[in-house]
């Protein structure tokens, strides 16, 4: 221990009775007692003589200059004169004394320590001195680190001590830790202890004590001594380690070895989890188990159902290990909110715990939405009836909208069709099902991922059987002969179709026939024979498919042969610059073969185009950009003294190139544009002056032919047993309950027909079926039929 400066005096050996002063330096003192092993601070009060402080290195010369004149005398306190009157006296092979200028020297040679001490030079008989302190500086003889025991188990502490032997004066002792990882720190907390011995050296004694935890595996510890003065330089580092091995081994004196146990992971970690993932994110789980011996064991369970992950081991410096296991899989919308466990374990966790260590986490995986409990095929829906189906749909997030499409087509929510229910489970019912209802059904789903559509539902409607318009309403037949009547129905389903006939009051029941030609139709062929005049009658005919009873049934006429009766429900299916096309439906063919002429107004007379026995008319000698004024006539072989036509209507051929109603992109320039504009508006007033004409020449043929009709609707010559059934009537009384338009779709569409205009029974504007190929520059007046 050490007090502060008293007195600033040069450093001076005084001897006391069993007691040792050592100034130090001018800054401390040290009292040693005789035996006492320990450093003891006292106050210095004593009065003390100024001395000149020579330091010199053991083996070195020091000479000590007088500046008396005179019988001089040189001693050395406690000893015999060294020179007096200017004779050396002691040991030449230790002193050495010359005079120069007038001045003593003495030369003490070959320093060691029994030199040291205070020295005097003075003319004898007086009590004048020239005082002088010669301190012999050794450095130590030895320098090295030593720990208290080769082993020591972990976590207990270990004591490190550097010694420093047999050195004047001791060396200022520093510790540093330099750790595995680097870094490096000073330790301030040692203990020192100095042992002086008889010769005047001193011993140091710095001991340090390290908790010998795992931080400290790999460590270095380096002890530093340092002199430095001005006749020593003294340094010199030594070190030792803290190592580890895995049982008892016979360290050097330099190294201490630390017995590692087997212990239990200090860190335990799942990465990965507990995070969302967006579907078709890799997505890497991570278990991890640190510092343990035992390398741990590291196990997964997903969804209680063990799986491997991709181990790695890895042993530090300390002879710890670090374990980790990856699992890796690319994230879908089946993973979402799966509980993934990792299971650590090694022999200290099961001795200590009794059970291995789980970490558990669970996953969110953000994904659009899906239909998985969507059922798909066929549904079936009554004609009149409802049918609901219902859009289940998973997302995460929850989905932000959904939809219903029919044919691809959203669906408006209204009093017929109601959609309601959450996003995520969306109920459409469909009320007062008809034939138009059918097709297929989806449902959109969206939220912040993306928008999904769910698969096909195809919803089939059935409803009760119809007469088909397009049919064979009328048979003639001469007396005396017989003549297969055919009736044909539309039907949904139509595999079990019962039919009826009904001749004289009573029904005859016969199995129907599967129409080839169309999707949902069949028929039945019933046997006739016309035996006299009042065989010439109404039969009714009606259907049933098991489903849905008919509601109106079919009348066929049985007539004598005669005239052929004009065509009815013509159809101009396309025109072109080059081309028209136009289909009719035969009304009564008289018992013969009917020719049928295509009849075109020149000078104001009909010219026949085209006659066939078909009633689909190709017309290729067309001229583009051109109207034309059309009838369609019938006259049978056998009564061909007259014919039956059909009122003239009007037909206006595009220009150059086909009009089509989408363009396939903006007109060349704005010139051409208004060309277009002004050719089309000319088209239409000539369509307008060809209705006014055409107009007044249907009332002057009213008054010279009755044989005129209008299309679709029955003849007037008609008997009111045929009118009920006539097509004409048929079609109405299908419009009147809301089917005419549905049957002819729902037959077209089945059939893969083309796309047609027709002309209602009430002389409206064209109907024009979704696959129409018709153009706006097609002036198309009702087509009336002359009776």
């Amino acid at each position: 221990m050490f007090v502060k400066k008293l007195y600033k005096i040069s450093s001076l050996w005084v001897i006391r009775p069993r007691v040792v002063l050592k100034l130090q330096d001018h800054n401390h003192c040290q009292v040693f007692s005789q035996g006492v092993t320990q450093t003891t601070t006292i106050l210095l009060f004593l009065p003390l003589l100024r001395a000149a402080v020579f330091l010199v290195r053991e083996g070195d010369n020091v000479t000590l200059s007088c500046d008396k004149t005179g019988n001089l005398v040189w001693d050395k306190e406690g000893s015999p004169p060294i020179a007096m009157g200017g004779s050396l006296a002691g040991d030449p092979d230790r002193y050495d004394l010359m005079i120069q200028n007038g001045t003593q020297m003495l030369t003490i040679k070959n320093a060691s320590l029994v030199d040291s001490g205070p020295y005097r030079c003075y003319q004898i008989f007086t009590t004048d001195y020239n005082n002088y302190d010669v301190q012999v500086q050794v450095p130590p003889k030895e320098f090295y680190v030593e720990t208290d025991k080769e082993n020591v188990n972990e976590n207990e502490l270990a004591t490190i001590r550097c010694k420093s032997i047999d050195s004047r004066p001791s060396p200022n002792v520093t510790w540093v830790r330099h750790n595995a990882d680097g870094s490096t720190s000073v330790i301030q907390d040692a203990l020192e202890t100095v042992m002086e011995s008889d010769q005047g050296t001193q011993s140091k004694t710095s001991e340090i004590s390290v908790y010998a935890d795992r931080r400290a595996y790999g460590a270095r510890f380096y002890c530093t001594a340092d002199i430095k003065t001005s006749a020593l330089e003294y340094h010199n580092v030594v070190s030792t380690n803290i190592t580890v091995k895995r049982g008892y081994h016979n360290a050097s004196q330099s190294e201490l070895v630390i017995l590692l146990l087997p212990v239990a992971p200090r860190h335990t970690t799942l990465s990965g989890v507990n995070a969302t993932s967006v579907e078709d994110d890799v997505v890497q789980l991570v278990c991890s188990a640190d510092d343990a011996i035992p390398a741990a064991h590291i196990t997964w369970m997903w969804n209680s159902d063990p799986v491997e992950g991709s181990m790695t081991s890895q042993q530090n410096k300390n002879g710890t290990y670090d374990v980790s296991s990856l699992l890796e899989f690319t994230a879908n919308a089946n993973y979402d909110g799966d509980i993934f466990v990792c299971i650590v374990a090694n022999d200290v966790i099961l001795e200590k715990f009794g059970s291995p260590i789980q970490l558990q986490g669970m996953l969110t995986v953000h994904f659009a939405p899906k239909f998985d409990q969507l059922g798909s095929g066929d549904r079936k829906a009554v004609e009149g009836g409802s049918f609901d189906l219902s859009c289940p749909v998973r997302a995460n997030p929850h989905p932000e909208s959904a939809r219903w499409l029919h044919n691809s087509v959203y669906v408006a929510n209204s009093l017929r069709r109601l959609v309601r229910g959450p996003f995520n489970d969306t109920t459409l019912t469909v009320y007062n099902v008809t034939c138009s209802d059918e097709g297929i059904y989806t449902c959109e789903a969206a939220n912040e991922v993306g928008t999904r559509t769910s698969k096909d539902m195809k919803v089939e409607v059935q409803f009760a059987p119809v007469c088909r318009p397009q049919q064979k309403y009328k048979f003639a037949c001469a007396i005396n002969s017989s003549i297969e009547i055919s009736c044909f129905v539309a039907a949904h389903p139509r595999d079990n179709v019962i039919f009826g006939w009904n001749i004289s009051g009573s029904w005859e029941i016969t199995s129907g026939k599967l129409e080839p030609s169309s999707a949902d139709g069949a028929y039945s062929v019933l046997s006739y024979e016309v035996g006299s005049d009042a065989d010439y009658r109404s039969i009714q005919c009606r259907a049933s498919n098991g489903v849905l009873e008919m509601k109106e049934t079919c009348s066929l006429h049985i007539r004598p042969p005669g005239s052929a009766n004009r065509p009815n429900d013509c159809k101009v299916r396309n025109v072109t610059s080059s081309y028209v096309n136009i289909a009719c439906w035969e009304d009564f063919d008289g018992g013969s073969t009917t020719w049928y002429s295509l009849q075109t107004q020149i000078g104001g007379e009909f010219h026949q185009l085209l006659r066939q026995t078909s009633l689909h008319f190709e017309w290729t000698n067309v001229t583009h950009n051109s109207t034309y004024t059309l009838r369609i006539c019938a006259k049978n072989e056998e009564f061909g003294h007259s014919e039956s036509c059909t009122s003239s209507f009007i037909v206006s051929t595009p220009p150059d190139k086909d009009f089509s109603p989408v363009t396939d992109g903006p007109p060349e320039n704005i010139s051409n544009a208004t060309a277009a504009y002004i050719a089309l508006a000319v088209v239409c007033s000539l369509v307008v002056f060809a209705v006014i004409v055409a107009g007044t020449l249907i009332v002057i043929n009213r008054k010279s032919n009755q044989g005129d009709l209008i299309l679709i609707k029955p003849p007037n010559t008609t008997s009111n047993d045929e009118r009920s059934n006539s097509p004409g009537h048929v079609n109405a009384g299908l419009e009147a309950t809301g089917h005419l338009d549905e049957v002819l779709r729902h037959e077209e569409g089945k059939a893969g027909g083309e796309g047609v205009s027709h002309v209602d029974d009430m002389g409206g504007d064209p109907i024009y079926d979704r696959a129409d190929s018709m153009t706006s520059a097609i002036a198309l007046q009702d087509i009336a039929m002359s009776n």
